[in-house]
């Protein structure tokens, strides 16, 4: 038996203690994962881990990435969305070079 699929807010938690210790990658692991599995959990499931907003990770890109993740969850299954991936303050403007922030040229 796997264990339930983690909320949202699970995996904000876990995003901010990975970003706090410099953990970029395992970040990206923890929300690679949590994404896949939630798309691949029964609808009730899905519902339920993304239907409270979570807490911030301390990042508006991390915050808008998890924002935009549930939404696409929903779209995904025709399913309403939940208000708060739509709360401005999970919307940040981004600039076009955001990829270049989170994926900082390695020497």
């Amino acid at each position: 038996m796997s264990s339930p699929l983690p909320t949202v807010n699970d995996v904000a938690i876990e995003v901010c203690s990975r970003l706090s210790v410099g953990e970029l990658a395992e970040a990206f692991r923890v929300v690679a994962d949590w994404f896949g599995r939630a798309g691949a959990s029964d609808e009730s499931d899905m519902a339920r881990a993304i239907a409270d907003a979570p807490a911030t990770t301390g990042d508006p890109r991390w915050d808008a990435m998890l924002a935009g993740l549930a939404e696409q969850l929903c779209l995904d299954r025709h399913l309403r969305c939940p208000r708060w991936p739509f709360e401005p303050v999970r919307t940040p403007p981004l600039s076009g070079d955001l990829v270049v922030q989170l994926f900082p040229a390695s020497d």
